[in-house]
């Protein structure tokens, strides 16, 4: 299996997502985002809603709370805390 030298992939600031997340997407406001957790928790799917970072010692802390089946089994679903069918 060979290397993938750009994979897509893009960055949100979450702690601004409350001052553009209406005018993009509609509905009402947003709560001000305090923690990574909540942001993750509304990401659009439940496989997409997990964030990875690497601590000041080079430890990896996962937040995913949805749970991590979804991701690793394969299976897409909306969430439904931010996606109408």
């Amino acid at each position: 299996m060979g290397a993938w030298p750009d994979p897509p992939w893009e960055a949100k600031n979450q702690a601004a997502v409350h001052t553009w997340y209406p005018a993009n997407f509609g509905g009402g406001p947003v709560a001000t985002l305090r923690t990574i957790a909540d942001a993750v928790v509304t990401w659009p799917e439940y496989a997409t809603a997990v964030a990875v970072r690497l601590d000041a010692h080079d430890q990896m802390g996962v937040c995913a709370p949805h749970g991590l089946d979804d991701p690793l089994d394969g299976v897409w679903r909306r969430n439904p805390t931010r996606v109408s069918p």
